[in-house]
């Protein structure tokens, strides 16, 4: 401890000064670091303010006053939003153009799949429909066939008569080279086989008229000509539906010869269908 008062009060005084200096070395430094600070700031700003100074200078000297250069920015930016609204409004149309087509696309789809579904329904109907129609025609050329005289063994008793559109041609049980006179049966039973069926179905759309123009063509026997002409007159009263046949015969059969079935008259050797007045 101090020996006397006066150590003691010297000691003091030393104290607080060292607390004091330490204070304002604290207070010194605080004030340097903000001193930094400011300057750091104050040089940033006076940068700016010389790059802003230089942007000015630049757009005065070639605009001639800040009033035209700031016209001159405003105009290149009406120009900017021109050009980005002509773009805009030509990216819009095409959107609209793909939006209609779009639609279109979608309406011709719909519409396909609409027709597809029609089409298959009538080839349904359709297929059912012709194989029911030539069914009836099979059955009724079957039974003209074995109405006709013995002549042929095949038309006995048939099993199928085809009628064959695309190749012109008619079969019995897939045959269809017979002699040429009941090949010339088979071809009348056919047509009449159609007139048949359409006679009895008001749903058969096939004409009901018949033309046969000489039903014993290839050198037909006079009585299987006969039985021939039979079988037409018995298919014609049977028929339900209003109808007309019309055949000619070089064989005329004696018990269908009255007004009832023939009309006009008799052309032999000396009453000829051309007469010149020789």
């Amino acid at each position: 401890m101090p020996a006397n008062p006066g150590e003691l009060s010297r000691l003091e005084i030393k104290l607080d000064i060292s607390m004091q200096l330490r204070e304002s070395r604290q207070i010194l430094e605080a004030k340097e670091a903000a001193h930094q600070k400011d300057s750091a700031e104050l040089k940033s700003a006076r940068h700016e303010l010389r790059r802003r100074n230089l942007e000015f200078r630049s757009a005065f000297e070639l605009a001639g006053s800040p009033r035209d250069a700031k016209l001159a920015e405003l105009n290149n930016r009406i120009g900017q939003i021109g050009q980005e609204i002509t773009y805009l409004g030509s990216i819009r149309e095409l959107a609209e153009r793909v939006a209609k087509l779009i639609a279109e696309r979608d309406a011709a789809n719909n519409e396909v799949d609409r027709l597809t579904t029609v089409i298959t329904r009538l080839s349904s109907v359709t297929s059912g429909r012709i194989s029911q129609a030539m069914s009836m025609v099979s059955t009724r050329a079957k039974s003209l066939l074995k109405q006709d005289l013995k002549r042929q063994e095949e038309f006995a008793d048939p099993g199928m008569v085809t009628v064959d559109f695309a190749d012109d041609a008619v079969l019995v049980d897939g045959k269809m080279n017979f002699a040429e006179s009941s090949n010339v049966v088979l071809k009348n039973a056919a047509i009449l086989a159609l007139l048949g069926a359409a006679a009895e179905d008001k749903k058969f759309w096939h004409p009901r008229l018949v033309l046969m123009d000489n039903v014993e063509d290839k050198g037909m026997e006079q009585k299987r000509s006969h039985n021939f002409q039979n079988i037409i007159v018995n298919l014609s009263q049977q028929a339900q539906l209003t109808h007309q046949i019309i055949f000619t015969t070089s064989m005329p059969n004696p018990d269908l010869d009255m007004k009832k079935f023939a009309i006009g008259p008799h052309y032999t050797e000396r009453n000829r269908t051309l007469n010149f007045g020789t």
